[in-house]
């Protein structure tokens, strides 16, 4: 692994980003200029990941240089309930859609979190409702593209891609579609590559297949499947290593709980199980990313309906894995994250 403490010797430890291959990722930039604090990528705000949680308008967060944890009250715009999330790096976080006043009600409303400020402002709304977990991977300093999820009776299942564009948040649906109708799906990308859509419900079946969307063509294919069909998973992704599909409910019956974890090798795609899954068996929780760092999933529902505060990290790019029975600071629900890596 690139040293960028060796490179910047007088910067904070507290700012250092392990990364593979730094220079490659700002191939544009002077020399000069990554030197002198532009192997930061320019961040703006605490390298911090975020997460929400349905039953409350606070936000989670997670400081990665020291995994210090803290939360705002109230500091929302209203619930975020089964929506998605996507993240411009460096810029802002988003969390997409969901229901904002019972389970019946799907909202067009996007929440912005500028990571200057940590001040959270609703922008450009989404240009039809989009409620039950959308997958949303994200191009980061391009768009993030909200999969799936559904409308409402009785629309309760869809294949449509809405896209965000950064950094004017100007929304659109996209002429592609998923393969399949689905809602309670997950997300992960590899930034400047492709995104991911994993798992998910089709309204008669659950869904294995993985859905891919190219950067930055647009184009949608299908890539390798989940060895087994689940909906309700968290993905997080390590940017030029690999995105990983984490817990979920459905195997073998649509009730079962999942601790499993899916690795899919980037480019290859090719999918391993890791050998140690998360330290409980989970559905509807969230994952932020480090990339080359590690990976968490927190939140969710456990056996017997409960919420947890519990937690899984996974060192990378070693995959060793560790509990923190406390990585949130309330048991929430549904939680849907996003992260601040810096400019990409």
């Amino acid at each position: 692994m690139f040293r960028q403490d060796r490179t910047n010797p007088g910067t904070a430890v507290s700012n250092w980003r392990g990364r593979k291959d730094s220079k490659k990722a700002w191939p544009s930039s002077a020399v000069s200029t990554w030197l002198n604090g532009g192997l930061f990528g320019g961040a703006t705000g605490p390298v911090a990941g975020y997460w929400s949680a349905s039953q409350y308008d606070n936000w989670y967060k997670m400081l990665y240089a020291d995994e210090t944890k803290s939360y705002c009250d109230h500091c929302l715009t209203t619930y975020v309930i089964v929506g998605g999330s996507g993240a411009n790096s460096g810029v802002a976080g988003y969390w997409y859609g969901g229901y904002t006043s019972g389970w019946a009600d799907r909202s067009t409303v996007v929440q912005k979190m500028l990571y200057a400020t940590e001040a959270v402002a609703n922008t450009t709304a989404l240009p039809s409702k989009r409620g039950d977990m959308p997958g949303c991977p994200t191009n980061s300093g391009v768009a993030s593209y909200i999969c799936g999820g559904s409308y409402g009776a009785p629309d309760y299942y869809t294949d449509t891609i809405q896209k965000n564009a950064f950094p004017s948040d100007t929304m659109s649906t996209m002429g592609i579609t998923l393969s399949t109708d689905r809602n309670n799906n997950g997300a992960f990308a590899d930034f400047g590559v492709k995104g991911y859509v994993i798992g998910g419900h089709d309204g008669s079946a659950l869904e294995k297949v993985t859905d891919t969307i190219a950067f930055p063509a647009e184009t949608r294919s299908t890539t390798t499947s989940l060895n087994r069909g689940r909906n309700y998973v968290a993905g997080v992704s390590s940017n030029g290593e690999a995105g990983y599909a984490c817990g979920g409910m459905g195997y073998p019956t649509s009730s079962d709980l999942q601790a499993t974890v899916e690795k899919f090798a980037y480019p290859s795609d090719t999918r391993t199980e890791l050998a140690t899954g998360l330290n409980v068996a989970i559905y509807g929780a969230g994952g932020i990313g480090n990339s080359g760092i590690a990976g968490y999933i927190a939140g969710g529902y456990v056996t017997g309906g409960g919420q947890t505060q519990k937690g899984t990290k996974y060192a990378w790019p070693s995959d060793t894995q560790s509990t923190d029975d406390y990585m949130l600071v309330q048991p929430p629900a549904y939680t849907k994250g996003h992260s601040n890596e810096g400019i990409l």
